[in-house]
């Protein structure tokens, strides 16, 4: 069984079904314990954050958005076009909408959508990233948002937001980088990909991405990383 970011023979389970790849130093769930596309979908459709039903999370959400993502990311994007992958609830897509950038993203959730739509006036996609029909250099900014661990195949999903994004725009992605102790507190079934902070970096760059910043995320519990990297001009 090889590593699909580096094609690495990966070793025996560190943790459950959880294989460590020696070389980039990810790990990945069993093929066979991966759902297919449509099952994942169907296993999402009514996925709902606690955000969209209690005002005190939403609030929370809303003021990361602000200040943990477009705060960051407008030190080296000027608001323009930027598509969220996985949008859920449509916080990021409002808070940046409220400062100027033309919103789009996408969601599995039926349910995340229709409630966006209602809360914020957002048109989300309901599909997966590269079914959307998206044109090649549209986007000014990605946002991949404690997303690209649950993605069934995030080696394509990279290549597709390289592909949607302008010459010179950047990637904004954050992910859970777990430490061994972490990982066995805190196995999540759905985290198909337990990214490591090195590993998230190779990932990146073999979709074709430049490093800017790669740095640990201050505001969470359990360890994660924050990268925001940018398609070359």
């Amino acid at each position: 069984m090889k590593c699909i970011f580096c094609s690495t023979e990966l070793g025996p389970p560190i943790h459950k079904n959880l294989h460590e790849c020696p070389g980039c130093g990810n790990r990945r769930i069993a093929p066979a314990d991966i759902p297919s596309k449509d099952n994942a979908w169907r296993q999402n459709r009514s996925f709902m954050l606690r955000a969209s039903s209690n005002k005190a999370k939403e609030a929370a959400r809303l003021k990361d958005a602000h200040e943990g993502q477009l705060d960051l990311l407008e030190q080296y994007v000027k608001p323009g076009a930027v598509y969220d992958v996985g949008a859920a609830g449509g916080f990021f897509m409002k808070a940046a909408r409220d400062r100027g950038w033309q919103v789009a993203g996408n969601e599995l959730s039926a349910s995340s959508v229709a409630w966006a739509k209602r809360a914020y006036d957002l048109d989300i996609d309901c599909c997966y990233l590269e079914d959307a029909g998206l044109p090649d250099g549209a986007f000014d900014a990605v946002v991949m948002w404690n997303v690209l661990e649950h993605v069934v195949d995030p080696v394509l999903t990279l290549r597709e937001c390289h592909r949607i994004l302008k010459p010179g725009g950047c990637i904004l992605v954050k992910v859970p980088t777990k430490n061994a102790a972490e990982l066995r507190r805190h196995f999540e079934w759905k985290h198909f990909t337990e990214f490591s902070r090195n590993g998230l970096d190779h990932v990146l760059k073999q979709a074709g991405f430049v490093r800017l910043v790669l740095e640990r995320s201050a505001a969470d519990k359990v360890s994660h990383t924050i990268a925001l990297y940018r398609k070359p001009a």
